[in-house]
C-alpha cells in the first residue's frame, strides 16, 4: 500500500494529513497524463493546422488540464474523504437512544461504507473518462500528423519514414494505458452486469499485469517500431546482418549521377 511503511501508526492516528497526500498524489498523477494529450494538440496545432503557438497559447492550453485535474483532486477531498472524516468523527450517543451501541456501530459503518463506495465509484469513472478523453487525444492527433507528413511534407523519403516511425512509436506508447483505462472502466460499470464473477476476476488479472508490465512494454515498443534501433538490437544482439546500404562518396555520387540520368562517374 502507499502508506505502509514507519509513519503508518502517525497517519492512523491523524487521517487528515492522508488525504491531503492523497489529493495531492492524484492531482500530480492526473496532470501527468493530461500533459501528454496536450503535448499532442500542441504540435496537431502547428503542423496540421499552420498556427503559430506562442508562449500565451501553450499556457492556455496547459491550464485546461491544470484545471481538470485540480477539480477532481478537490471533488476526491469534499466528496470521498469528508465523509470518511464524518464517519470518523460521528457521536455514537445520538444512535444509543435508538439502539444499542454495537447495533449502533454496525448501522454507522454499514451506512457510511455504502455512501463512500458510492461517491468512489462516481469518482473514478469520471477519473477514468477523462484518462480516456486524453489517450484518444494523443491517437487522433497522431494519426492526422502522420497523414499530413506523408502527403504534404516536402522532406526527403527517409525523413518522412523517421518522422512516421516516431509517430507510430508515440501512438503505440498511448494506446497502452488507453487499454488500461478501458479495461477498468468496463470491469467498474459493465461487465458485472453480463460476465460472472470468474471471468471478472480473470479481467482483473489482466489488467493487473498489464499495469505492473506497462514499464517494460513502452521501451520493447520503442525498439520494434524504430528501425535504427532495431537493426542495432538484431545486428549487435542477434548477431544478423541485416540488408541496410552502407552509404559512401561513392555511393552518394553514384545516386546523384543516376538522378540526372548519367551513369558515368
Amino acid at each position: 500500500m502507499l502508506f505502509q511503511g514507519y509513519f503508518s501508526f502517525f497517519l492512523e492516528e491523524v487521517p487528515l494529513i492522508k488525504i491531503y497526500i492523497f489529493a495531492i498524489w492524484y492531482f500530480l498523477n492526473t496532470l501527468d497524463v493530461n500533459g501528454i494529450a496536450v503535448q499532442f494538440l500542441y504540435r496537431y496545432l502547428g503542423l496540421n493546422c499552420r498556427i503559430t503557438i506562442n508562449i500565451l497559447r501553450y499556457t492556455y492550453l496547459a491550464t485546461i488540464p491544470f484545471i481538470a485535474s485540480l477539480l477532481l483532486a478537490i471533488s476526491w477531498f469534499f466528496m470521498v474523504a469528508k465523509d470518511q472524516l464524518n464517519k470518523q468523527n460521528l457521536d455514537i450517543s445520538y444512535f444509543s437512544y435508538f439502539m444499542d451501541r454495537d447495533a449502533a456501530e454496525n448501522y454507522i459503518a454499514v451506512t457510511y461504507s455504502f455512501n463512500s463506495m458510492d461517491l468512489v465509484i462516481y469518482w473514478s469513472y469520471s477519473y477514468q473518462i477523462l484518462q480516456i478523453i486524453c489517450y484518444v487525444i494523443v491517437i487522433f492527433c497522431g494519426v492526422k500528423m502522420i497523414r499530413f507528413v506523408h502527403i504534404h511534407s516536402s522532406l526527403t523519403q527517409k525523413m518522412k519514414e523517421l518522422n512516421k516511425q516516431l509517430i507510430i512509436t508515440l501512438i503505440i506508447l498511448a494506446s497502452f494505458p488507453l487499454i488500461l483505462m478501458s479495461t477498468n472502466t468496463f470491469i467498474s460499470s459493465v461487465a458485472p452486469h453480463f460476465i460472472d464473477l470468474n471471468t471478472e476476476s480473470l479481467l482483473f488479472m489482466f489488467q493487473g499485469l498489464l499495469s505492473h508490465w506497462l514499464p517494460l512494454l513502452n521501451p520493447l515498443a520503442s525498439i520494434y517500431t524504430m528501425r535504427p534501433y532495431r537493426e542495432f538490437l538484431i545486428q549487435k544482439v542477434f548477431k544478423i546482418k541485416t540488408k541496410t546500404q552502407k552509404v559512401t562518396p561513392v555511393t552518394i555520387l553514384v545516386q546523384q549521377n543516376s538522378k540526372y540520368g548519367n551513369s558515368k562517374i
